[in-house]
């Protein structure tokens, strides 16, 4: 999916404040474009089921760390920005 370079940074902002993996939420967000004009959208919720399985959530339950200790989070901007 590609976004302008503001919302990338606003989905990477949102992320970093909740613990969620950018990376994740936009494979979430595919599953259900690849099911919305469907007549029936069978396997839609296995589909985002298998993505949550897919990366394992952060340990401990803890808040993820600062932009500043992430640069994962510039790497995602930079890739999905057009």
């Amino acid at each position: 999916m590609k976004m302008t370079l503001e919302d990338s940074r606003l989905l990477a902002d949102l992320c970093d404040q909740h613990g969620v993996s950018p990376d994740k939420v936009l494979k979430l967000l595919d599953a259900v474009r690849e099911y919305e004009f469907k007549d029936r959208r069978t396997g839609v919720y296995d589909a985002l089921r298998e993505i949550l399985k897919s990366t394992p959530a952060r340990s401990g339950g803890r808040p993820a760390a600062s932009m500043s200790d992430r640069p994962d989070i510039d790497r995602f901007v930079k890739e999905n920005a057009q």
